[in-house]
């Protein structure tokens, strides 16, 4: 019977064989070899129904026990690997790096060395004497419900950090109307009608593929959410996405979209965030295929400061933004 293993439980079996077979004090281990990167089309059909100690991915003196111990440390202690993107592309085994701890408003973002895999922290901010190093272990977009949650789930922790304390309960706090409902009410106090409502509408989302339809199904969630729900987020990206590889009228109704993710962004994310740099970047060619070379620039530029400090200067991201900055100014 086989195993239908999700992707990242196919990453921890791969990368628990690497790790295993690395655990001698002696070895010099590089980033690179505590990493493993699933190519889904090519792995999934082969390893699904396989796990480590049948495959072979670890000594045959290595006892079952020993590796299910390490598996269950994996699904605490791992790290997603991303691109330059923020895309997931893999697991990591990070020992030195899975000891900074979590906060849903950190002074550091987590970013990789593409060639090594090595894991980098940057401030997202000056950081004082003495200040603990954070990180966002979980989106910090996602409504403070979701994250306790997920962070329960995986991590075996409650979180109590500034945004998740007493301030929460604060009428003026963004925060909370990241699951609320069009009368600002949280969605654990929904009412069974209004639920339903909305989970219909965003079962209309999933299935919805044409720009026509995203835009129809994002108006009628504009009636039942509160506009800083997350929810509404989703639906901009999907129909910002669709936009974007449609027809000239929708890559130019894209602008006014993208703006509106950009100011979502804002909200939620700190000042360098890379997922602000990231849109910015996209903003920036978007108005630059609209012939808006002055937008274009400021985009381009916002974005080289962000991600010059989230992925550093001589990343590849980086210098591509150079030569836009470059181009922008050239030709305005």
């Amino acid at each position: 019977m086989p195993l239908h293993l999700l992707l990242d439980q196919v990453s921890d079996v791969l990368l628990v064989g690497r790790v295993l077979r690395r655990a001698e004090p002696a070895t010099d281990v590089s980033p690179s070899q505590l990493a493993w990167f699933p190519d889904e089309h090519d792995m999934e059909p082969r390893l699904l129904s396989q796990l480590a100690m049948k495959l072979g991915l670890v000594d045959g003196a290595t006892r079952l026990e020993t590796v299910e111990r390490m598996l269950h440390r994996f699904r605490c202690n791992n790290v997603s690997i991303t691109d330059a993107t923020l895309r997931p592309i893999g697991a990591g085994c990070y020992p030195l790096g899975a000891m900074v701890n979590h906060s849903c408003s950190p002074n550091c973002v987590v970013t990789f060395e593409p060639e090594t895999s090595e894991m980098q922290f940057r401030a997202l901010r000056p950081v004082e004497p003495d200040e603990e190093l954070t990180h966002a272990y979980v989106d910090m977009a996602l409504p403070r419900d979701t994250r306790q949650r997920r962070l329960s789930a995986q991590y075996r922790f409650d979180c109590r950090c500034p945004r998740c304390g007493p301030r929460h309960e604060d009428k003026q706090e963004d925060d909370r109307f990241l699951d609320a409902d069009a009368d600002g009410v949280a969605e654990s106090e929904w009412s069974a009608e209004r639920r339903s409502s909305v989970d219909r509408l965003l079962q209309l989302l999933e299935t919805s593929t044409d720009t026509a339809a995203v835009a129809h199904v994002l108006e009628a969630l504009r009636h039942e959410l509160h506009p800083h729900n997350i929810h509404i987020l989703e639906a901009l990206s999907l129909l910002f996405n669709n936009q974007m590889q449609g027809s000239a009228a929708e890559r130019a109704a894209a602008l006014a979209t993208g703006e509106q993710i950009r100011e979502v962004y804002d909200r939620v994310y700190p000042v360098n965030h890379p997922m602000r740099g990231l849109h910015l970047f996209t903003l920036g060619d978007v108005n630059a295929l609209a012939n808006r070379l002055t937008q274009a620039s400021l985009c381009y530029r916002e974005a080289r400061a962000i991600l010059g400090i989230t992925h550093g200067p001589t990343h590849a991201l980086v210098q591509l933004l150079d030569a836009r900055c470059g181009g922008s100014r050239e030709e305005s």
